[in-house]
């Protein structure tokens, strides 16, 4: 008997058709049905319904905390080409359960629009922050991905403007090497950025960014994330029986968590580019729990993948955070803070694909 939870016929039908039979993978959409040639009576089918999360434990994007119905569900879906079903499992770690799902919305979304003829219809959950650079935070939507080219259309300006964004492209082989990245917040993962990027102007009057970047920083075991002075509830090192206290291995990694975003980027006079801009964001989204969340999540993203000009010179050496694989989900319940500290909730995946959950106190510089 199998151990898979695999979709139903019907499941599987109800996916394909909403999103017209087409490739739900950005900038593909080809169509998956058509005529049997040879047998008038018959159909053939090339598309496949995609776990989003897999379907038994050793597949990828597994998720032992949903149930057997939960894996079946048309909520974990997504319906795709082949060679795109394919491409997505056979390197998981690209590709999140949030982007999938994102995509999924996106497909489902321009299908809707193409049947009802509603081009002012928008759907608001589809989109997703982009960073590039310290100084730049754009919404935009994926439109296509290859593993080390992404292309997004461009929606907002959550932080910076088109100037700043053409200049920034116009000097990036001046920029210092510690700001020419980009973060994808949908995706949990961060680049930095291999070749000058290239600007499409669309119909519409929106642009789009084709972005070239380098490999995916691989990240370690957080058991051998070393040891590190422990630090107590007030900020201060800890003692234990007069001596200074320890942690190590995970411990240390989960500890780490806070003392890197805690820190005030360039405040650290042994190194400058060290840091977060987490109580910046504090103190300018506050009254904006959903908009504040992304924004640390993508700061943790940076903190776990793009690594500072000292560690680029040290092959031993790597990001604050090079233990963490990536950051699922960041959120925040309440934008109070206790002893200068926000509660933030993490959920991440460790360098050893280990999954973990739980709350990350963040010291808030209010000043």
């Amino acid at each position: 008997m199998s151990n898979r939870d695999n979709f139903t016929p019907s499941v599987k039908k109800t996916m394909a058709e909403r999103v017209a039979w087409r490739c739900s993978f950005p900038n593909c959409g080809v169509i998956t049905v058509g005529p049997k040639m040879g047998d008038d009576s018959k159909s053939m089918n090339l598309g496949e319904a995609a776990h989003i999360h897999a379907a038994s434990p050793d597949g990828p994007r597994y998720d032992a905390t949903m149930s057997s119905v939960q894996r079946k569900a048309i909520q974990n879906g997504i319906w795709m080409c082949r060679s795109h079903a394919t491409f997505i499992d056979a390197d998981f770690t690209e590709f999140s359960a949030e982007t999938l799902r994102l995509w999924k919305a996106q497909a489902e979304e321009h299908a809707y629009n193409n049947l009802k003829y509603q081009e002012r219809y928008v759907f608001e959950d589809n989109s997703t922050l982009i960073a590039i650079g310290f100084k730049i935070i754009i919404n935009g939507h994926w439109e296509s991905a290859a593993q080390n080219e992404w292309r997004f259309k461009l929606d907002s300006f959550l932080k910076g403007s088109r100037n700043e964004l053409d200049n920034y492209i116009s000097n990036l082989s001046s920029i210092k090497t510690e700001d020419k990245f980009v973060l994808v917040e949908s995706q949990g993962d961060a680049r930095k950025i291999k070749e000058p990027i290239e600007i499409i102007y669309g119909e519409d009057g929106k642009i789009s960014l084709v972005i070239k970047v380098e490999n995916k920083y691989e990240p370690i075991d957080p058991n051998l994330s070393g040891c590190d002075l422990a630090i107590g509830d007030d900020g201060d090192i800890s003692f234990e029986n007069g001596d200074l206290k320890m942690v190590s291995g995970m411990d240390a990694a989960i500890q780490h968590l806070t003392v890197a975003t805690g820190t005030v980027y360039g405040e650290w006079w042994g190194d400058p580019t060290v840091g977060s801009f987490v109580s910046e964001y504090y103190r300018d989204y506050h009254e904006d729990l959903e908009t504040l969340s992304k924004l640390i999540k993508l700061e943790f993203i940076r903190l776990s993948l793009i690594p500072t000009p000292d560690d680029e010179n040290n092959p031993d050496s790597r990001p604050a955070l090079g233990f963490v694989n990536r950051f699922e989900r960041v959120t925040i319940k309440s934008p109070l803070l206790v002893d200068h500290k926000l509660s933030v909730d993490v959920e991440l995946e460790w360098g050893n694909h280990e999954k973990w959950a739980g709350n990350v106190p963040i010291w808030i510089n209010e000043t």
